[in-house]
């Protein structure tokens, strides 16, 4: 299992209990760079309230987090106090891949899986315990945890892994939070209608195979169920039903990160914010998505009465460097440099800046609603060689919050 402690204040020491003061050991199951600032906004809202001191233990946990990723979660967390980033990304892949391999034989296919359901549950209890070994001698009691409402399986082997911790709280994570479950059933959408059935199907057959194969139901369902959390508290950056609103506390973190970033250039009038759009399985092509956005970028130009070196397009943390070459020669404007790794909402304070556009992105509704900067969605919900839900979910939320659009439409612009 990797471990690894990538914050030097602390020295991964765990967190004294000293008599007479009380100091809450927090834990963010982490897996993107802005979810730090949210929950610590959550953890400055409570201890105004509460008066009690928190020392936050930032535990990344997704396989998928990029070394420039980690350095920017590590950056984010150096600019408060008492947070220490914690990696174990690597361990739920470690533990799928721990499971026993069984040597090539004649076996039917058949008695192979139950062999690897068998290791599966084995390697999944063990590793949940000896994770939870480690967090202990690493942070000690862990008093609170924080994590994104639409928690999965990879929250769950976590949660798991640390026992009865009667205190979870659900933070902010993006434009995903203000999908309405009906959204699917109330927009006739079939792709994901379909799509969500299918995954029931599949996972009801795993977890009555497990079960029967093992005779372990309680571990099948941890393995094969996402976890079923009862919040103590929820928090949101905007205006939610049940959910304490905390947009001035993240504004005022945003700020606060600012004052350390470099200085704002002020040639970055208009900002473009990307999103990961080609995928094989629809048909969108690179060349498709380039057009897109040069099309965008001469109706911004007319719009704002700005040139083509004051748009610039910020890439998606994990657009691939073949993606950012081909559209570094390709776009008409100019482009953040694929190191450049950083929480776009930082560059919301630019003052310089005058307006942002995106075709879908949580920073989009945070650029409108936070820091009032003139904000466009790049509509895509009519693409029919895109996602068949994801785009008309941005349109959804853009509509919500009150977010204009242009529509992408027959190959050209519509304002």
């Amino acid at each position: 299992m990797t471990l690894g402690t990538i914050n030097n204040k602390s020295g991964g020491q765990p967190a004294p209990r000293s008599v007479g003061v009380v100091k809450l050991n927090s834990v963010l199951l982490c897996t993107a760079p802005l979810q730090v600032v949210n929950t610590q906004s959550a953890v400055d809202y409570l201890s105004e309230r509460d008066g009690l001191s928190r020392k936050l233990f930032v535990i990344l946990i997704h396989p998928l987090l990029g070394p420039l990723v980690k350095k920017l979660i590590l950056d984010i967390a150096n600019t408060f106090d008492d947070v220490v980033v914690l990696d174990y990304s690597e361990a739920y892949e470690d533990m799928l891949k721990q499971r026993v391999t069984l040597k090539p034989s004649r076996i039917s296919s058949l008695i192979t899986g139950v062999g690897r359901a068998r290791s599966l549950i084995k390697s999944y209890q063990l590793y949940t315990e000896r994770l939870g070994v480690e967090i202990l001698k690493e942070i000690g009691t862990v008093d609170e945890i924080y994590c994104r409402g639409g928690c999965n399986h990879l929250e769950g082997f976590f949660l798991r892994s640390m026992g009865s911790v009667k205190t979870i709280i659900r933070v902010d994570d993006g434009h995903g939070d203000y999908i309405p479950v009906t959204w699917k059933y109330a927009t006739i959408n079939t792709y994901e209608i379909a799509h969500q059935f299918r995954r029931r199907l599949s996972v009801s057959f795993k977890l009555i195979g497990a079960i029967l194969i093992t005779g372990q139901a309680g571990i099948a369902k941890n393995v094969f169920l996402k976890p079923r959390v009862k919040w103590s508290d929820s928090f949101s950056n905007l205006s939610r039903k049940n959910c304490k609103q905390i947009g001035r506390y993240v504004h005022g973190n945003i700020k606060k990160l600012s004052v350390f970033a470099s200085p704002y250039n002020s040639d970055r009038k208009i900002l473009i914010l990307g999103s990961k759009i080609p995928n094989s399985r629809f048909g969108f092509t690179i060349e498709q998505e380039v057009e897109m956005y040069n099309a965008s970028i001469d109706f911004i130009k007319q719009r704002h009465g700005v040139s083509e070196d004051q748009i610039w397009y910020k890439h998606h943390p994990r657009l691939s460097q073949w993606s950012w070459n081909y559209k570094k020669n390709k776009l008409n404007s100019r482009l953040f440099d694929y190191e450049e790794c950083s929480l776009a909402e930082v560059e919301f304070c630019n003052p310089n800046l005058i307006a942002v556009y995106s075709p879908g992105s949580t920073a989009l509704i945070h650029a409108n609603v936070l820091f009032n900067k003139p904000s466009f969605l790049i509509d895509l919900s009519r693409e029919k060689s895109l996602h068949p839900a994801i785009y008309k979910q941005y349109k959804y939320v853009a509509d919500l919050v009150g977010i204009p659009s242009i529509v992408w439409e027959g190959n050209k612009i519509l304002g």
